[in-house]
């Protein structure tokens, strides 16, 4: 590569950083002229370059040798002369300057390492934490330890902070350990002490959002012992000056609305996280947090279409920044919801691209519980073996008491028996649900209730789904499936009707297609068997898994792909305008497809589904 002595050094340093913003480069843009016409640099994202390939890259960077500091100290100079130094992002800009062997500004350097901190980026912040002076050395070189997977001398760094450095210290180091303890060691009992043993009644209510921050994650991944004040939660969040913990203290607080109660209550706590993000510098991966607890409040809420389009974006925005953390956040809801909204292959699609960004620290467990959705989402599949013969030996080593991934991996063996034509374990999935229920999480096991059972599941199950959930009255998939599990213990058909068009409003074609069955196979009005005949087949529109098998001993029944020809046929027949007589004709084909005689029948299976379910108006 034949290049002038100028060119040739804006691609090393092109190279050294890459991707380097653009803006930084504005006194060499004659230079990147010519780089971009021979085809040497590339655009990446909105405003960064890149080397075209990585092997130039590697290459042009070895050619600097092992310390080339005047080339970090070249791109600082660039970014001041320039005027971007301002506009930088803090953790790259004073990442350069230690690189080239300078002092960064003390308040920067701070700046940047929480920054590294608040993106998980454990090794980044342990090198910047080295320009750090003051009382947030030791709890930002704690954090860096433990994100970095040095665990035990970050922890012992951050129990030394939690009792010896000042308020601010102290409450934030106590956080941590509280959520490491609790969370990732199982000690819940441990890690509250830990908090109560840091509060002080003369803390501020700005110190004390971070005791608070540290007993909702406890809270939402381990046993709830004692009432939730919601109300003291929404007070402190809001108090000035308001902070990225404020935000993180909302996500918790959205998270707690769905575990007991019907979560619409919650729903102004949405509007103000989206507001919140306007006005503070909130991480990508803050805000990937935020929206996977908006796609499951979404979820109990009772509408699987918006917490599935929640899904999908902000699952694709994490897996381009290539963010471990932000990944294995989107993925196990994102998965679920997406699965439970009927895009079965999509979920699996999304699980499978996740695995990769799994860490070996694995913080919050969220890995694991995304690999056992995955393995729930597999049985669905045309070929469920896969997940079978993983969940015969999968270990992942997690204490049962961390609800979550027990009540996912019930979810996982109880479809897997299923697709196999086994009776699903009726035992496993009454445990699981019942350590919820003892936990003080009555209705955070309402969606697998939903999804899973129906009349052949056993009755010890329904009293207890129904015993959960007889305190809701707002709207939302736990009523829906308490009301439905009373339904079964009572014989009520009509009562099921009535709720699976409840479930087919919510966007949840399982849970619609098994309850409209057991309309099916327990009605003894032929009108009522036909409508839950009827739903099936709508609700087929919206399922791209394999045919389901909860549907095997009913006779009559189209197969999935003659419903899906019939659907495509149909929607072809509306997009074109044709004559009356080819009309009718392409109707009768379709009659054909989905099994149906009845022209009547087959407007009302063509007709679109019930609408959105009837909801309290948004605050």
């Amino acid at each position: 590569m034949r290049l002038a002595r100028s060119r040739r050094r804006t691609a090393e340093l092109i190279a050294l950083a890459e991707p380097v913003p653009a803006a930084v480069l504005v006194e060499r843009a004659d230079d990147l002229g010519v780089l971009f016409r021979r085809g040497l640099v590339r655009r990446h994202g909105d405003g960064d370059l890149r080397i075209d390939h990585p092997l130039r890259s590697a290459w042009l960077v070895d050619r600097l040798g092992p310390a080339p500091t005047d080339a970090w100290g070249a791109l600082v100079d660039l970014a001041v002369t320039a005027g971007s130094a301002a506009d930088l992002d803090p953790v790259t800009l004073v990442d350069w300057e230690l690189r080239a062997g300078r002092d960064p500004d003390p308040g920067r350097a701070v700046e940047a390492a929480r920054l590294a901190v608040a993106r998980s980026d454990g090794p980044t912040a342990a090198r910047l934490v080295d320009a750090v002076a003051g009382p947030d050395r030791d709890l930002l070189r704690a954090q860096g330890l433990v994100l970095g997977g040095a665990l035990d001398r970050g922890l012992d760094l951050l129990e030394r902070v939690r009792r010896t450095g000042a308020a601010a210290q102290r409450v934030e180091a106590a956080s941590w350990l509280a959520r490491y303890v609790g969370v990732m060691g199982a000690d819940f009992r441990r890690a509250h002490r830990l908090l109560s043993d840091t509060d002080d009644p003369d803390l501020s209510p700005r110190h004390r959002r971070q005791l608070l921050m540290g007993r909702l994650w406890l809270w939402i991944y381990g046993p709830i012992r004692e009432p939730i004040d919601l109300a003291q939660i929404d007070r402190i969040a809001n108090i000035a000056p308001l902070e990225p913990v404020c935000h993180q203290l909302l996500v918790g607080r959205l998270a707690v609305s769905y575990l007991d109660s019907s979560p619409w209550s919650a729903r102004p706590v949405v509007d103000r996280l989206l507001q919140l993000e306007d006005e503070l510098d909130v991480t990508l991966v803050a805000r990937t947090r935020a929206r996977a607890t908006m796609c499951a409040f979404w979820m109990f809420a009772g509408d699987l279409g918006r917490a599935h389009a929640v899904a999908r974006e902000h699952a694709r925005q994490a897996m381009r920044e290539r963010l471990p953390e932000a990944v294995t956040l989107i993925a196990g809801v994102g998965c679920l919801v997406t699965a439970l909204n009927g895009h079965v292959r999509e979920a699996i699609a999304m699980g499978r691209a996740a695995e990769p960004f799994r860490s070996g620290t694995d913080w919050f467990n969220q890995g694991v519980m995304a690999h056992a959705v995955l393995l729930g989402n597999l049985a669905y599949a045309e070929d469920p073996d896969e997940a079978r013969r993983e969940l015969a030996s999968w270990e992942h080593g997690v204490d049962p008491s961390f609800d979550l991934i027990d009540l996912f991996q019930a979810r996982a063996e109880t479809l897997a028996d299923g697709a196999a034509g086994r009776s699903p374990d009726d035992g496993r999935l009454l445990r699981a649900l019942g350590r919820m229920a003892a936990h003080g999480k009555r209705t955070n096991g309402s969606w697998l209730a939903a999804e899973v059972t129906d009349r052949r599941t056993s009755r010890a199950i329904h009293r207890m789904v129904a015993g959960s959930t007889d305190h809701v009255t707002g709207p939302g998939l736990a009523r829906l499936a308490g009301t439905a599990a009373n339904a079964r213990l009572d014989h009520d058909v009509q009562r099921l009707a009535e709720i699976a068009l409840d479930y087919e409003r919510s966007g949840f074609p399982a849970a619609a297609m098994r309850t409209h069955a057991d309309v099916v196979a327990l009605a003894d009005d032929p009108e009522l068997a036909r409508r839950g005949r009827v739903g099936i087949v709508r609700s087929l529109r919206s399922w791209d898994g394999a045919q389901p098998w909860w549907l095997r001993d009913l006779a009559g029944l189209p197969t999935l792909e003659l419903v899906r020809s019939g659907w495509g046929r149909s929607a072809a027949t509306d997009a074109s305008a044709q004559t009356d007589h080819t009309a009718r004709a392409a109707r009768v084909e379709v009659a054909g497809m989905l099994g149906v005689r009845d022209p009547d029948v087959l407007e009302e299976i063509l007709r679109p589904g019930p609408g959105p379910h009837d909801r309290p108006p948004a605050a």
